[in-house]
């Protein structure tokens, strides 16, 4: 959704032939926005993940679980 937003703002801008300096540091500033705001979004997210593949990793080893965990 972000890349379509900055996208459209390049494009709208080419268009109205307004994209100067100035215009592509606002473009510049507003992706560094969306970039920091994903952080707090994806984290559960790689949380969940590497967990997951953890828990999996461990399920693979069968009865070698609890020596992984208490070792």
């Amino acid at each position: 959704m972000a890349l379509i937003m900055v996208a459209f703002r390049v494009y709208n801008d080419y268009v109205a032939h307004t994209l100067g300096v100035t215009t592509a540091l606002n473009i510049l500033q507003f992706v560094l926005v969306l970039l920091v705001a994903s952080i707090p979004v994806a984290m559960p997210t790689v949380f969940s993940i590497t967990l997951a593949l953890g828990a999996l990793n461990l399920s693979k080893k069968k009865g070698d679980c609890l020596k992984a965990i208490f070792n």
